[in-house]
């Protein structure tokens, strides 16, 4: 009797903090999120491939990029939900949307699974006013779907153990996943919630249903072409993709290869703790307090879903694509939750201060961010074209890095864009399955991973260097011709 009692009283606490705390936290989550996406023009982040994929939908092209084929590097659920539900110019707004939908949902996890109210408070105004997180999730790209996915999931969960629901947060999970899948640690976020082995089966799944569909439809298009074009283009032989790799395109050989190679340029150290020359005190305040949080929390899950993945991201990630900031956008729930169980027990030891703590944990975290709501607009994509003149025909090959070849693909919409192998050996095969590409190369000089294959076309005489020209914005290009004419036959 004296547990139901617990429970009601639980309850009706939950009850009055919805009514008193949600409509702050979706006033604050909604004000910050509009202003931001609407001081943009263009958002960053790989913004003309994102655009460039949801207008491809809309013109009836399907999910496809480069050359027609069927793009494999993202999941494809985000896109073509954007392409319904907004048109070009709005998908911003879908990703603010479900940003805000994230912030309310994770409030209302914690309203449900914590005892105080106050981890509610403390964790739903973070989620709601944390500059990373309004910056890293209102993005033309999926972040902000896979995060609401994720978040749905964990409320489900939280709310109804029945069979049924718990296959159906497998199935929102396994579909963040595919979407993101540096969501992978918050598998752990599940384990409180899903109270039996049972539940943890039929969980795991659901995911593995999302996982079986989007490997076949991947492997479809791999068995179906001799190369597939993935990051910035990159042609990537079919014949090394293995079991993994076939879900993960990232774990492609040469495309962990060449990532590694290009972040070793431009993002060597993670830009959370250091970028431009300087050490980034807000966000590397934010990073650690929340590991030492997390480590102080008593709770394993909580410490597998947070600091194992930081250890990862940070010491064993080959291809340093964890350097990247909003990567851990994923990781930023269980940072708040981390945080606001430690002010939680703080509180309760001094609970005279308990609304004073929440208040500067709260706080400090929004200002270890505050530089991340001033909007960070994007170059104009004139930057990353070559000029006019050094395309006058239609077909072409580009090398990858610096938003290559698709910011191309989305300036010139009448001509054609595919990239090429990161290895010079695999070349040949790829001009033979490609003729009319070959006969001309736009060769961008800014960010290059594959210096090698200019060398091998260039001296090999294959190719020679027609023009040598900059763009308005001082970006040097090389056009390449080929010496030998080819067989135009075959595409």
């Amino acid at each position: 009797m004296a547990g139901d009692g617990e429970d009601q009283l639980r309850h009706g606490d939950e009850r009055k903090a919805r009514y008193l705390i949600l409509p702050c936290i979706i006033a604050a989550a909604a004000a910050l999120r509009y202003v931001f996406v609407d001081g943009i023009e263009t958002l960053p982040f790989d913004p003309w491939r994102h655009l460039q994929l949801v207008k491809n939908i809309s013109d009836g092209a399907g999910f496809t990029l480069f050359g027609g084929q069927p793009y494999i590097w993202y999941s494809p659920h985000w896109y073509y939900l954007a392409s319904m539900l907004a048109p070009l110019a709005s998908i911003e707004w879908v990703s603010c949307f479900l940003s805000v939908l994230s912030a309310i949902v994770f409030t209302l996890f914690l309203l449900r699974t914590e005892k105080s109210p106050g981890h509610a408070v403390t964790g739903g105004f973070m989620m709601a006013a944390f500059g990373p997180a309004i910056a890293f999730s209102c993005t033309y790209g999926s972040e902000s779907f896979a995060l609401f996915l994720m978040l749905s999931a964990l409320l489900l969960a939280a709310y109804r153990s029945d069979l049924p629901s718990v296959l159906i947060c497998g199935l929102l999970f396994g579909t963040a996943l595919v979407s993101r899948m540096n969501f992978a640690f918050n598998f752990f976020l599940f384990m409180p919630v899903l109270k039996s082995r049972k539940t943890i089966i039929v969980f795991i799944m659901g995911i593995a249903v999302v996982f079986l569909l989007a490997w076949m439809r991947n492997n479809a298009i791999i068995n179906g072409n001799a190369f597939v074009f993935t990051w910035d283009g990159l042609a990537t032989k079919s014949n090394d993709y293995n079991f993994l790799s076939t879900l993960v395109p990232q774990m492609h050989p040469a495309i962990s290869e060449g990532n590694r190679m290009l972040y070793e340029k431009i993002m060597p150290f993670p830009n959370w703790l250091h970028s431009r020359g300087q050490i980034q005190w807000g966000p590397a305040f934010f990073m650690l307090s929340s590991v030492v949080c997390l480590a102080l929390s008593g709770r394993p899950w909580l410490i597998a879903a947070g600091i194992v993945p930081m250890i990862y991201f940070n010491f064993f990630e080959r291809t340093l694509s964890a350097s990247f900031f909003r990567h851990y956008v994923a990781l930023f729930p269980v940072f708040f939750m981390g945080i606001s169980i430690f002010a939680e027990k703080i509180g309760q030891k001094n609970k005279g201060f308990i609304h004073y703590i929440r208040i500067l944990a709260v706080v400090s975290v929004l200002v270890s961010g505050v530089g991340y709501l001033k909007p960070s607009t994007m170059f104009p994509v004139e930057r990353a074209v070559p000029p006019a003149e050094m395309t006058t025909g239609e077909y072409y090959m580009v090398n990858s890095g610096f938003f290559h070849p698709e910011s191309l693909v989305f300036y010139y919409p009448d001509k054609r864009f595919i990239g090429m192998p990161l290895y010079p050996e695999q070349f040949d095969e790829l001009a033979q399955r490609y003729p009319r590409y070959a006969g001309s190369i736009i060769w961008q000089l800014s960010f290059s991973v594959q210096n090698d294959l200019l060398k091998y076309l260039t001296e090999s005489g294959r190719y020679r260097v027609d023009k040598m020209m900059k763009n308005r914005y001082g970006v040097g290009y090389l056009l390449l011709t080929a010496t030998v004419p080819r067989d135009n036959d075959r595409l």
